[in-house]
């Protein structure tokens, strides 16, 4: 026979809601709870209300049908921020978490139309003409770096140390930054990524080093994104190339994180992946693979 395991107090302790009566999607129990709060958001249907910062309330669409709807609807949902009706009526804390990732910007993640197609046109050919062969030996490269500093420590929080880390590095280099800009780069975004009360000073200090960065390379060009925008035949502004720059970076930083993150987890944790990968019998492309089946890299946007 066997027994089953005694549920967790966490499994089991009533969710809280917001002022509204509303599922929490952000703080310590919404993270020890996720998977208890999503039901709990499901239950509204395919779309339903929820608080994703502390006193910012937003409808979290869940059901993939309604998605696709709003996807495929930007005359309907708009992706201008600018319309956020909240935000206009100074509902918004202007030092909230959310507000550096979801207040307007002009790049493509925020526009509609003719407007996105240009934008998205610079992103896809300047992206298109990064070397996969730069990528690796990047990737690579920063890897060894990062893995030499934990090993030298002889511990490390796998998260900020690394999996954090890495991508900021490889964005760094694909930006063009110089070593000092890189560094400042790393600090910034890191902050910025905790979605800690510092994250909006974060998010100034990181547009006003890509400012710089453009400056840079306006002036010296070289095989790098931020040259790539500057030359486009598209003709962006100064403006444009840094809400570009600003864009990728956190659409690549981000995901990319916590899928790193997961896979580690897996590889170091999961009996069924620590126990055989020194022998060779489990890739690591199969445990990335798996984290990408189990836990999303983002579960929400």
């Amino acid at each position: 026979m066997t027994s089953t395991p005694a549920a967790t107090p966490a499994a089991t302790a009533p969710l809280p809601v917001s002022s509204r009566g509303c599922p929490v999607l952000h703080g310590e129990s919404f993270a020890a709870n996720s998977p208890r709060v999503y039901r709990q958001l499901r239950e509204q249907g395919p779309a339903g209300w929820a608080e994703i910062a502390p006193g910012v309330h937003a409808l979290v669409v869940t059901g993939r049908r309604a998605a696709l709807d709003m996807l495929n609807d930007p005359a309907t949902y708009a992706k201008d921020a600018r319309l956020w009706a909240d935000l206009n009526e100074g509902k918004i804390p202007q030092d909230s978490p959310v507000l550096p990732l979801m207040a307007w910007r002009p790049s493509a993640l925020y526009a509609d139309g003719e407007v996105h197609a240009r934008l998205r046109r610079v992103l896809d050919d300047c992206i298109a003409r990064i070397s996969p062969h730069r990528l690796r030996e990047v990737t690579r490269r920063g890897a060894l770096t990062l893995v030499a500093a934990v090993a030298e420590r002889g511990e490390a929080d796998m998260m900020s140390d690394f999996a954090d880390t890495l991508p900021l590095l490889v964005f760094a280099d694909l930006l063009g930054c110089t070593s000092e800009m890189a560094t400042r780069m790393v600090e910034v975004c890191q902050v910025l990524i905790s979605a800690s009360p510092d994250a909006a000073q974060a998010a100034v200090d990181f547009a006003g080093l890509l400012f710089e960065l453009i400056h840079l390379r306006r002036a010296q060009p070289g095989e790098d994104l931020t040259s790539w925008m500057l030359g486009h035949d598209a003709g962006l502004t100064d403006e444009e190339v840094l809400h570009q720059l600003y864009l990728t970076v956190g659409a690549g930083v981000i995901p990319t994180a916590a899928w790193v993150g997961w896979a580690l987890h897996l590889l170091l944790r999961d009996d069924s992946y620590a126990g055989t990968l020194a022998a060779g019998t489990v890739s690591v492309r199969r445990a990335l693979e798996k984290a990408l089946w189990v836990r999303s890299p983002m579960a929400n946007f």
